[in-house]
């Protein structure tokens, strides 16, 4: 039975949020990946200077209230770390303002979203007719599982990441906070892949189900995620903590 009261009752937090609604997730969804032949997205997600949509402030105003009712005003977010897409730290700044308090913004590319290369913003039909041959690649590697692709970098944009690439990078995030020692409560704005990434090791998805998730866009924007221990002289791993039953 779940006795306390506040995320404050614990001695480290990590709280995640996806960031809020996007120009580029509105443009997404108007595209049906597999009935409409358009080679590009109309604004796509991989450009770091997308901003929110009107509902995304709404979201992560909302966001804000919510992370204000579980939290004590004596102790507040120690931190925020946010990835190098704007849209995070809009998200970020706008739960902030919400909560009252202005603690530090870090930028950590850990917490980017999953590098395409020379897909970038393009559709599915975009990837097949103009890049042939990496498509069947990305093909190939799916039989097998879909882990290991990288898309290859030219165009002006660097190499793509395979998802053990994006792996790699939010494991060593979450390993340098599990060495912490000292008491904090940390907010973190990632992306999707990101995300669901890191709730590898905090809620055991396996590698395939995060490329599937992640394919079916499993964690909506804004959503609110929590992680606990406490620091009584054992390396505990981070639970995951149930929002519902904090008090308001």
């Amino acid at each position: 039975m779940n006795t306390r009261r506040d995320l404050s009752d614990y001695d480290q937090v990590i709280i995640r949020m996806r960031h809020a609604e996007s120009e580029a997730n509105v443009a997404y969804r108007r595209i049906d990946r597999d009935k409409e032949c358009r080679l590009y997205y109309g604004i796509g997600g991989f450009d770091e200077r997308v901003k929110l949509t009107q509902q995304g402030k709404y979201q992560s105003e909302a966001a804000g209230r919510k992370l204000r009712q579980i939290l004590r005003a004596d102790r507040p977010l120690d931190e925020v770390l946010v990835s190098e897409f704007f849209r995070t730290e809009e998200t970020a700044l706008n739960v902030m303002r919400e909560l009252g308090i202005r603690p530090p913004v870090i930028h950590d590319s850990r917490l980017n979203k999953r590098r395409q290369g020379i897909f970038w913003n393009m559709t599915y039909y975009g990837v097949q007719t103009k890049h042939t041959d990496e498509y069947e690649k990305y093909l190939a590697d799916l039989k097998k599982g879909g882990l290991n692709y990288a898309p290859i970098g030219g165009e002006g944009h660097q190499d793509g990441e395979s998802y053990k690439q994006l792996f790699a990078r939010t494991d060593a995030l979450h390993a340098e906070y599990c060495s912490r020692t000292d008491p904090f409560i940390s907010l973190w704005v990632d992306h999707l892949s990101s995300e669901l990434s890191l709730r590898r090791k905090t809620d055991r998805i396996s590698d395939r189900g995060v490329r599937l998730k992640n394919d079916a866009e499993s964690v909506d924007n804004a959503e609110i995620v929590a992680y606990g221990r406490m620091l009584d002289g054992i390396n505990r791993p981070f639970k995951r903590i149930n929002l519902d039953v904090l008090s308001p």
